[in-house]
């Protein structure tokens, strides 16, 4: 039986396709922000200023890259999902995306409050203490923490509550089965000028993080936490070889709108997005950053990838893992 759509639905539905083709030939009208919901110095910080003035010259529309950080990287995420979905403002987000319905009591926003348009990069973890430690290796750090001294757990700075870095920390340290403390931050170069200061004992972060610190000699890298040692630091051992094995973490980076964003506009970002992470000299900056620069996804697809790992995440929460405010 033939179904009968109504006259008033279908004009209605030739209207929001229209009004969405509109905002797509007229995207961009006016300069965008790329919110990055951290303090400057960051991953998520040096990606979008090296995309930034690439997007602006294939676009025709300066692309402004924004600070806002704060709540672990929940206060200017939460203001992208909550403003205007014309494409103009967009955020760069990193693991906590999918994490904070899982780990925050009362989540602000959640996946569904956003559209995906590219994810731009990846990232292993890599673990650091302070040069003058007498913790040498990965498996000194967790002797260090096992043993407990003067009774003190061992402290680690991340850049904010419920942020990845404090979830891949408190994964590991029930995994090797050590007592930590967390000190938060606004940002993730105030726990790095704190480690170089000896505040806190280590810090998980990325050899972008660590890396001019380390060179300078005020950091030890301990490990990366991957399978393959890093071409950027060659010398610092796996975690298996650095004699904790099964051991695995790593950032990932995307750009996301909110949800109610026109799909036109989204396809159009998503392609100018994935023309300038093909660019050799793009890549060749994100390497040299410590970066391994994404291979292009459509938003679809990448939106199934998140909600796969939002399920993992999910079983980890329901066999009692807690970080933020949970």
């Amino acid at each position: 039986m033939r179904r009968i759509v109504p006259l008033r639905a279908t004009i209605a539905a030739i209207t929001l396709t229209a009004l969405s083709a509109a905002h797509a030939a007229d995207f961009p009208s006016k300069p965008s922000r790329i919110v990055v919901p951290y303090a400057p110095g960051g991953g998520n910080d040096l990606i979008a200023r090296l995309l930034a003035p690439r997007l602006q010259e294939k676009l025709g529309q300066p692309f402004i890259v924004e600070n806002r950080p704060g709540a672990g990287g929940n206060t200017g995420t939460e203001a992208v999902a909550r403003g205007e979905a014309d494409g103009h403002t967009t955020v760069i987000a990193a693991n906590f995306l999918v994490m904070t319905s899982l780990f925050h009591r009362q989540p602000n926003y959640t996946l569904a409050d956003f559209a995906a348009i590219a994810k731009v990069a990846t990232q292993p973890v890599v673990v650091a203490v302070n040069a003058k430690s007498q913790v040498n290796t990965l498996g000194d750090l967790v002797t260090a923490g096992r043993r407990r001294d003067g009774g003190k757990d061992l402290s680690y700075g991340t850049p904010g509550i419920g942020s990845p870095h404090q979830f891949f920390i408190e994964q590991f340290a029930r995994k090797v089965g050590i007592p930590v403390l967390h000190v938060p931050y606004s940002g993730t170069a105030l726990a790095v000028a704190d480690l170089v200061a000896s505040r806190i004992d280590f810090a998980f972060g990325s050899d972008t993080t660590f890396g001019g610190q380390a060179a300078a000699g005020q950091l030890r890298v301990l490990a990366v936490l991957d399978e393959r040692r890093l071409a950027s630091m060659p010398s610092v051992p796996t975690a298996a070889e650095a004699g904790v094995p099964g051991v695995k973490a790593g950032f990932w980076y995307g750009i996301f709108a909110p949800a109610r964003t026109p799909a036109p506009v989204l396809t159009l970002l998503n392609r100018t997005y994935n023309e300038v992470l093909g660019e050799p000299d793009i890549r060749a900056q994100l390497v040299k950053r410590g970066f391994i620069p994404s291979e292009p996804k459509d938003p679809a697809g990448f939106m199934n990838e998140l909600r796969a790992e939002f399920a993992e995440w999910d079983q980890l929460a329901r066999a009692g893992l807690k970080v933020g405010d949970k």
